[in-house]
């Protein structure tokens, strides 16, 4: 499949994914602040405002695949598809704040006269453990195929909430059934933890992206033998791979013959180039940098001085005669 038939139908999926992630985080974020407040239950209300973090997450990301989807243009010859790590990378740091402020806000109502729980609010908390596991499975499915980053710390950040909801579950069941009523504030402090731990995670990811990680060894050596079985490679002495949103650049160095000509090279380069991106069809650019074979380099080194030698020690030709009579 072509690179642009391949991202079309990837930034599609993508976005299909993101939506069903910012649907079901509204309903769930609304219900579970709503079931918290009426029924007593501060650490629903935190999970609740960390369902409403995952839709800025899934927000942002939306955004973030729109941006992306952009043609290159004269200010971004390389596209712009690096916005979904940019947006990724704002977006952890408001996970991050909104976990911060739910453990400050626990912390500070450790210890206050509480209310038990009302008993529908173990059945929400219930409910979000599994719709939200399964969401997660979703999108780690659909992030892992796609190699989308922010599709991945999007499902992992749908996972958090699922250690946050049962952390609520139990918290609250201890408050209503044991008579523990700190274990409320102690799971809501658990819910911001897992907030700010998802948005390292983010975080640590968007910033490998921008900062051009090289990726996985696996993927490397996977380009390195495809450019090996190009017809003329003798050898590949550089190849980095980055990852830009959904798309890959490549740079490769490969080893020709040194006596093969311009043209020859050229075209080497380009099977190289066109191998490449059959293979991964979202490789967006493949650079592709020809260099002569150090091995056959020294080979035509050697000949060349050789012949020489022997041009020097070579004896004269004896002079022809010229017989016309």
């Amino acid at each position: 499949m072509p690179h642009e038939a391949a991202m079309r139908q990837a930034y599609g999926d993508a976005l299909w994914g993101t939506w069903i992630g910012i649907v079901i985080n509204l309903l769930l974020g609304v219900a579970k602040i709503v079931a918290g407040v009426l029924g007593n239950c501060f650490a629903l209300v935190s999970d609740g405002l960390h369902s409403l973090a995952d839709l800025a997450t899934s927000l942002g990301t939306l955004v973030g695949f729109r941006i992306a989807m952009k043609p290159p243009d004269l200010n971004h010859p390389y596209g712009h598809s690096r916005a979904e790590a940019v947006i990724g990378a704002y977006v952890s740091l408001a996970l991050a704040a909104a976990g911060a402020w739910v453990i400050v806000r626990a912390f500070s109502m450790i210890g206050a006269p509480h209310a038990a729980p009302a008993t529908y609010t173990l059945v929400v908390a219930a409910a979000s453990i599994v719709i939200k596991e399964s969401l997660f499975r979703y999108k780690i499915r659909l992030g892992r195929r796609l190699n989308s980053t922010s599709l991945i710390a999007d499902a992992w950040d749908h996972r958090s909430d699922v250690f946050s909801s049962l952390a609520v579950l139990i918290g609250a069941g201890l408050t209503r059934y044991v008579g523990w009523h700190s274990a409320d504030d102690v799971a809501a402090i658990i819910v911001g933890a897992t907030l700010i731990w998802a948005a390292l995670v983010l975080l640590r990811d968007s910033t490998d992206e921008l900062m051009d990680r090289q990726q996985n060894d696996e993927m490397v050596q996977r380009l390195r033998a495809i450019a090996l079985g190009v017809g003329g490679v003798r050898g590949v002495e550089k190849l980095w791979v980055r990852k830009a949103g959904l798309e890959y650049m490549v740079d490769i160095h490969i080893e020709v013959d040194p006596l093969m000509t311009v043209q020859q090279s050229h075209g080497v380069a380009h099977e190289v180039q066109d191998g490449l991106r059959r293979a991964i069809p979202a490789i967006h650019q493949a650079l592709v940098h020809v260099e002569p074979h150090t091995a056959m380099s020294h080979l035509t080194e050697e000949r060349g001085r050789s012949f020489e030698h022997e041009r020097h020690d070579r004896p004269p030709s004896p002079a022809r005669s010229d017989s016309r009579g």
